[in-house]
């Protein structure tokens, strides 16, 4: 009966919520070499996409194909780890950006998240998130004695690219994280 106690109990709804089962099925993507490393711009045009195997998201609950493809691409250099992902939009009029400001709440708009783990025991991970202005959202998550993965918009990435470019048919986010 701690004054963090609500803190706590939020944090594992939260993480509940987001605890994700691996779906029967469900392929494995490969970063491979990128010669010469993309530029990170959110055109998505450079030679090693072109290369690089396409990935599918699929719902995250259900594992299910979804309405509106949301594809990626991964690769890789000695210095950073490069993700292309398209999201595509019907009504791209009606996208959700009103985030403008780096850490603001980015996840409430339309936007693209990545989620690494960082040491085995999965007692550290990261969130970059990106909306389709390329407004970068990124937090590190630590468990806490009492196991709760707590969230900190005080770590940034540094060295982080991000880019993102909207068109006729959707959104395209392109980044650079460096390892």
């Amino acid at each position: 009966e701690g004054f963090l106690e609500h803190v706590e109990a939020e944090a594992r709804g939260y993480y509940e919520q987001k605890k994700q089962q691996p779906v029967a099925g469900m392929s494995q993507t490969i970063a491979y070499l990128a010669a010469p490393a993309p530029t990170v711009d959110g055109q998505g045009t450079d030679a090693c996409w072109a290369a690089a195997p396409v990935g599918v998201m699929n719902d995250w609950k259900s594992g299910k194909a979804p309405q509106v493809a949301t594809t990626f691409r991964l690769a890789h250099d000695a210095t950073h780890l490069y993700v292309l992902a398209r999201c595509d939009e019907p009504s791209v009029a009606r996208l959700r950006a009103e985030r403008t400001q780096r850490d603001d709440d980015v996840f409430c708009d339309d936007c693209v998240e990545l989620h690494v783990t960082g040491v085995a025991d999965q007692s550290r991970t990261y969130q970059i998130i990106v909306n389709s202005k390329g407004v970068v959202e990124d937090l590190m998550y630590q468990r806490n004695e009492g196991g709760a993965m707590v969230g900190s918009k005080a770590w940034n990435c540094t060295g982080l690219q991000a880019a993102a470019a909207v068109d006729a048919t959707g959104y395209t986010v392109e980044l650079a994280v460096p390892l």
